[in-house]
């Protein structure tokens, strides 16, 4: 695969993930309250939203180690669980700065005008 090729490949993946994001990730949770799943799961269990957000995470990741080890997937594809582990990474983060941030504060992070409209774009599609 060339740069280019693996550069397309990622733009595709990452539009996919924000996708999923917007689809699948409103089963679980709520669309003013992003991180419930791992709140309401730490606090179900007695545990951390970290370590919520780290069983969530490994699953995955353990996923991707049987086929790493040659053995094929049945129930969701290498695609599919590398899509969940990216989207679980932005949650790792997301996670973080719900953490350090003061009630009711909005904290935006685009660091790029790209990133900006993307955001404004997730916002406009999420009301």
């Amino acid at each position: 695969m060339t740069h280019a090729e693996l550069m397309v490949l990622v733009k595709e993946l990452h539009e996919e993930c924000i996708e999923i994001l917007n689809t699948k990730g409103l089963d679980y949770t709520q669309a003013d309250e992003r991180l419930a799943d791992f709140k309401d799961d730490a606090e179900d269990l007695g545990i951390t939203s970290r370590q919520a957000w780290g069983t969530k995470f490994l699953k995955q990741v353990r996923a991707l180690i049987t086929w790493a080890r040659g053995n094929e997937l049945k129930s969701e594809s290498v695609r599919s669980r590398a899509l969940d582990v990216m989207n679980y990474a932005s949650f790792a983060v997301a996670l973080e700065i719900d953490e350090k941030k003061e009630p009711n504060e909005l904290i935006m992070r685009g660091t790029t005008s790209e990133e900006r409209e993307r955001e404004d774009l997730i916002r406009e599609e999420n009301p």
